[in-house]
């Protein structure tokens, strides 16, 4: 069995070259560059707090801390609730609880969202340019209080977008 470095190095060096790779290759290649992105976030003198919506990204991330044995490595989980989607803070604590961590939700229907926005416009210095914004600012400062690293999964649907490397070249030749 190959190990993850040299499994990624031949991917790259395919992909550099725009020769075609097997299917097989680009799902190792997919899944052991992921692995190797998660591992990289767990270096820290402290622990770290998981931020889970619920959704395909940070659940990815979740599952595979457990898989990696990093958990052990984790402070608490956190998850914004709100009563406009209450399946994704369910399966979000689902998570927590596979993980045997412990969650810390932040109730997003009892923020002021309009101090929430000023503070938001304030700090970014202009207008937001994403729409989870003021979400992942609550997420932070509930980390900050914590602690100091909050991994997540915000920009993982870039992988399959907007890279520097042509991973829609992998996925749909």
């Amino acid at each position: 069995k190959k190990n993850i470095k040299s499994r990624l190095k031949k991917s790259l060096s395919i992909i550099n070259s725009k020769k075609r790779m097997p299917i097989k290759d680009k799902n190792l290649y997919l899944i052991d560059a992921t692995k190797v992105a998660v591992k990289k976030r767990f270096v820290s003198d402290v622990k770290v707090q998981l931020a889970l919506s619920g959704g395909i990204d940070s659940t990815s991330i979740a599952v595979l801390t457990k898989k990696l044995k990093l958990e052990k490595f984790v402070k608490k989980t956190l998850t914004i609730v709100s009563s406009s989607r209450p399946t994704e803070s369910n399966k979000a604590k689902q998570t927590s609880k596979f993980l045997g961590i412990k969650n810390t939700s932040i109730n997003f229907d009892n923020i002021n969202f309009l101090n929430e926005l000023k503070l938001a416009i304030k700090n970014f210095g202009g207008p937001l340019s994403h729409p989870h914004t003021i979400a992942c600012g609550l997420l932070c400062k509930e980390a900050r209080r914590n602690g100091k690293v909050l991994i997540t999964g915000e920009g993982a649907d870039d992988i399959f977008f907007v890279t520097t490397i042509p991973v829609s070249r992998l996925i749909w030749e």
